[in-house]
């Protein structure tokens, strides 16, 4: 897994808060869970430039990497990128997904497979919870699950 860190910074520039991806958490998780599979991070800043010096050391230090899983599109651009220029075959060598299906995924070459979040629904309901709490006289927890959709296309053989 190649994915980006989520930071917060104050205003003196210094580093505030760091937040562990739930991606790279579950995908931490399901490697321990699975005897049959290898896994390997790195983590950096949520961009094309990573995700290509990322894939070079991954392909270096792990040469039998089948698949990638890119915590963004635009860190799966660089490791697709990053592939060919090492002549590696996508995806029959190797597989790549990502998340987000920004409009430019469906254009790479190979085209990307990547998850597709729901970010309108995340939005309108973050601002119906926030009105209904505004308007209610009890603060209650709640749990929301919503969908996402796999986004199938050249870069993964399902």
């Amino acid at each position: 897994m190649i994915g980006g860190r989520l930071r917060s910074v104050g205003f003196n520039g210094q580093l505030i808060h760091q937040h562990e991806d739930i991606r790279e958490t579950l995908f931490k998780a399901t490697v321990a869970k699975n005897d049959a599979l290898t896994g390997h991070t790195e983590i950096g800043e949520w961009t094309p430039a990573f995700g290509y010096q990322a894939t070079q050391k991954l392909v270096s230090d792990f040469p039998d990497v089948q698949a990638i899983i890119a915590a963004s599109d635009p860190i799966a651009m660089g490791v697709i990128r990053c592939l060919h220029d090492l002549k590696v075959a996508v995806p029959q060598k190797v597989q790549v997904t990502s998340f987000d299906d920004l409009d430019f995924a469906k254009y790479l070459v190979p085209s990307l497979t990547t998850f597709q979040i729901p970010t309108m629904e995340i939005g309108t309901e973050a601002v119906r919870i926030l009105v209904a709490e505004l308007e209610s006289q009890h603060s209650t927890i709640r749990q929301l699950t919503l969908q996402g959709k796999l986004i199938n296309r050249e870069t993964a053989l399902f």
